[in-house]
């Protein structure tokens, strides 16, 4: 396949999981979630963390993402529209969702979930 051919169809539901040879999530599906995330929720932040973020992932390791956005939804219910979106899921992913207030509210408690990830994370995408 070319870096040209889609990883999702028009509506944004994965058709293929591209990984290198390794095993590793590729860089081209993680900026192509990233980028479906973006277009279709318009959220705050998207930070990556975990074994991708650090640089030491092994074949095993999922994507980690932080999505900060608004939410009216309880926090169990948020990533379940985003999971939609991915069907079938192009790599294993792990999704959090935290509205901006929340992550104000646990930015910087120590072992929160949103510390360790806004500490260690890096920022895949920020509203301007």
């Amino acid at each position: 396949m070319s870096g040209d051919e889609p990883v999702f169809d028009a509506k944004g539901r994965g058709m293929a999981a591209f990984t290198e040879r390794n095993g590793l999530i590729s860089s081209e599906t993680i900026s192509k979630v990233v980028h479906t995330i973006v277009e279709n929720f318009n959220p705050v932040r998207i930070v990556l963390f975990g074994s991708y973020a650090s640089g030491n992932p092994d074949p095993d390791s999922d994507l980690d993402l932080l999505i900060v956005m608004p939410s009216s939804l309880p926090r169990y219910k948020r990533a379940l529209p985003i999971r939609m979106l991915f069907r079938p899921a192009p790599c294993s992913m792990d999704i959090l969702v935290y509205t901006p207030e929340e992550v104000d509210h646990w930015m910087g408690t120590v072992n929160h979930i949103v510390t360790n990830a806004l500490q260690s994370g890096r920022i895949l995408h920020e509203r301007a």
